[in-house]
């Protein structure tokens, strides 16, 4: 009969014994350490990239509001049932609206959320009205005109956002966008860029929402296969390039 029995100290392992069932037993063997490779300490050198200017992804966005009618019915519901809620709803619409307009409640606005309405139609333009004094009435506030695009139209607001963690308000912009009768929403932005990593440019994405570019929920893609290409993970797709 053999018999062998292993003990582990720190980082060795050590061979206690090895003995063979007989008359007079050998000696114990002496232990035998085997050493670990040594480990080689990565180099945490900071890698400095310049990232380029704000873009928002391609496409319309997710669709945004709903009818007049609709706003203003779910509206007073809305301000009946949650008498205390961070959704700062209007009560009172500018006049003379198409029956055409869309309205919303849940446009970002510092801690709440503000109502807005959107009105006009392909040929003559389309104006966004939102609540900017957050006061509930959207007839005491400016109106900010689209901009026509092939067969779209755009505008951009620019806004803020708080967040509780981490406990700070950040810039937020925002894309609005009309196609057909329906109005999109895009919270979504992100920044370009190229970095050297091992004496190779390498494009990367920083992608970004309410929470600022720095928050842990925010992403980032490396082009790590060295195709020119990079991905940022989705909703409905993973990247292996996305972090």
């Amino acid at each position: 009969m053999v018999k062998i029995r292993y003990s582990v100290m720190g980082a060795l392992t050590i061979i206690a014994s090895v003995a063979c069932q007989q008359d007079n037993p050998a000696p114990p063997a002496k232990a035998t350490a085997v050493a670990r490779p040594a480990v080689v300490a990565p180099d945490l050198t900071p890698i400095v990239a310049q990232a380029g200017p704000l873009e928002f992804p391609d496409g319309d966005g997710e669709p945004f509001g709903m009818p007049l009618k609709e706003f203003q019915t779910r509206a007073a519901a809305f301000r009946k049932k949650h008498v205390q809620s961070s959704f700062i709803v209007a009560d009172h619409v500018p006049p003379g609206l198409s029956p055409t307009a869309r309205a919303g409640f849940d446009l970002p606005r510092g801690r709440t959320a503000v109502s807005w309405v959107v009105d006009g139609d392909a040929r003559h333009g389309y104006t966004l009205i939102y609540d900017e004094n957050a006061n509930g009435d959207l007839r005491d506030d400016p109106r900010h005109a689209f901009t026509a695009d092939h067969d779209h139209f755009d505008t951009f607001i620019d806004t803020t956002v708080t967040t509780r963690e981490p406990a700070r308000t950040s810039p937020f912009r925002i894309r609005l966008r009309v196609r057909g009768d329906q109005v999109y929403a895009n919270f979504a932005v992100f920044r370009r860029g190229t970095i050297a990593v091992g004496g190779h440019a390498r494009p990367f994405i920083l992608s970004w929402n309410a929470t600022g570019f720095d928050n842990p929920s925010a992403r980032i893609a490396l082009d790590l296969d060295g195709d020119g290409k990079t991905q940022l993970s989705s909703w409905t797709e993973e990247s292996p390039e996305s972090f």
